[in-house]
């Protein structure tokens, strides 16, 4: 009796760290785990029970590893508690929902092994793996999933996990050698985790939601608030809006994977929406198309697919123009997607983000990100039927993307990322005859299309239906 008042400031030190109303959630969700068990003061709670309530998240062994980790959180001495009372639970939830990046690290440790000190890399490969997967199904009721209607693969969720390892896994290995792809038996302890966390803000985000939606426990003003943080320390939001697609008619390059990835890098205005522009499989193997339908678009992501079947892009972080001059700003930055996942943002090096040039006798005439004029990081060429990726571009310090310096296209898709652009009276709609009246010209000598008015596409999604019928924004 004597040891009481202490633990009761204990109990009541962890639950400072809750609003009111979360309290309540506390209990709530405490005797929800109890089941047909209610009183939360005398009861506590087994493996069967923490099992019932969480599995369809979380695997069996991670969820005996958790129920370890709560049952022992407060347990000082050397016996082992095998139940997990009130007090446990809600500072197991403190740790859990409201814990910094050293208390995460000590979690991710705890959930990804049986060892006392430290946690192979296998182990957290296998760890990174099982909490996308749960994030991933969270996230399949929302309407931002449901709108993309994607599948997931074992292989691409692999990839995801083994990129945001990089800095953990493969510290001594540039960003640039896409080569490795063994993951060695080694060791970790807590402290390489929490400095691995803190340099990967999507894994931090994954956590905080699967814990979230695991326990339903915060407020509606600390998830919103959680929400304004995370945009502003993480740069990272859930899946965007899918709109001006056919799923009939249309199969893409993405799945859902690599727009998490993707979306994790674009600038928070951005991120609300991504709105389908061009897909040569729908529009046609056509520069000129593709030009109709992208230019004075806004910020958007471009994908290639080689035909060696590597997939990769960059995202432009301002509208496509003609000119004979770069464009873009530092948030520009292009990316690998397969065979494996990579991302490589602007280096200060140099400003050439973006090139876009037509009917010129003395520039190259095509779509270009990064490096320099017959040396891109990425290369379309005007003819789209070949490019180029130069490994060490220097705007990017990206590698050689395609599976040949020199590739063959074989599928070229276009997204608009963010709101619809707004345009004057004078730029509504434009086509490329009326930006870069010399088009004309280039697209009778590349013969990839009429030069005629039928270029003016009052809509140049008109051939989308169902674009009108998706939930409006």
């Amino acid at each position: 009796m004597g040891a009481q008042p202490s633990k009761d400031l204990e109990l009541e030190e962890y639950l400072s760290y809750f609003s009111l109303e979360e309290r309540a959630k506390l209990e709530q969700t405490f005797k929800q785990i109890l089941g047909e068990k209610c009183d939360s003061a005398i009861d506590c709670f087994n493996l069967d029970q923490l099992h019932r309530h969480l599995e369809p998240f979380l695997p069996a062994l991670m969820i005996e590893r958790l129920h370890d980790e709560m049952a022992n959180v407060l347990n000082k001495s050397e016996s082992h508690n095998r139940l997990v009372n009130y007090r446990s639970f809600v500072a197991a939830m403190a740790h859990l929902l409201k814990g910094n990046v050293h208390e995460k690290s000590h979690i991710v440790r705890r959930l990804a092994t049986e060892r006392k000190d430290s946690v192979s890399s296998p182990e957290l490969l296998k760890f990174v793996e099982e909490m996308l997967s749960a994030f991933i199904l969270i996230i399949t009721d929302t309407p931002q999933f449901i709108s993309w209607r994607l599948g997931v693969t074992e292989a691409s969720t692999e990839h995801l996990s083994l990129l945001l390892l990089h800095d953990l896994l493969y510290k001594d290995y540039p960003h640039t050698d896409v080569q490795h792809q063994h993951v060695s038996d080694q060791v970790y302890t807590e402290t390489d985790i929490e400095i691995w966390l803190t340099k990967c803000s999507l894994m931090v985000m994954v956590l905080e939601m699967v814990f979230r939606a695991c326990f339903k426990v915060l407020s509606e003003s600390s998830l919103q608030e959680a929400a304004a943080s995370q945009s502003q320390n993480y740069g990272f939001q859930p899946l965007p809006f899918c709109v001006g697609v056919d799923w009939k008619r249309f199969k893409t390059l993405l799945d859902i994977p690599s727009v998490l990835l993707l979306n994790s890098h674009i600038p928070p205005a951005y991120r609300s929406t991504w709105h389908l522009l061009f897909s040569s499989n729908v529009h046609g193997e056509s520069f000129s198309s593709m030009l109709t339908r992208v230019v004075c678009q806004g910020p958007s992501i471009l994908l290639v697919r080689d035909k060696n079947g590597y997939v990769f892009g960059g995202f432009a972080s301002e509208a496509w123009e003609p000119s004979t001059k770069f464009s873009g700003t530092a948030d520009s930055f292009v990316f690998t997607l397969v065979p494996r996942m990579g991302v490589y943002l602007a280096t200060g090096y140099n400003s050439n983000f973006m090139y876009l040039a037509v009917n010129q006798q003395t520039f190259p005439n095509g779509m270009g990100l990064g490096g320099q004029l017959n040396n891109f990081g990425i290369w379309l060429d005007a003819n789209f039927d070949h490019g180029h990726s130069t490994a060490g571009c220097t705007t990017f310090n990206s590698p050689q993307l395609s599976a040949e310096s020199h590739f063959r296209v074989d599928v070229v898709e276009v997204w608009r990322i963010g709101p619809e652009v707004v345009k004057d009276k004078q730029r509504l709609d434009p086509s490329i005859l009326d930006i870069d009246p010399e088009a004309k010209a280039m697209l009778s000598l590349i013969n990839k299309g009429p030069v005629s008015e039928g270029l003016r596409e009052k809509d140049p999604m008109a051939d989308m239906p169902e674009e009108k019928n998706l939930l409006p924004l």
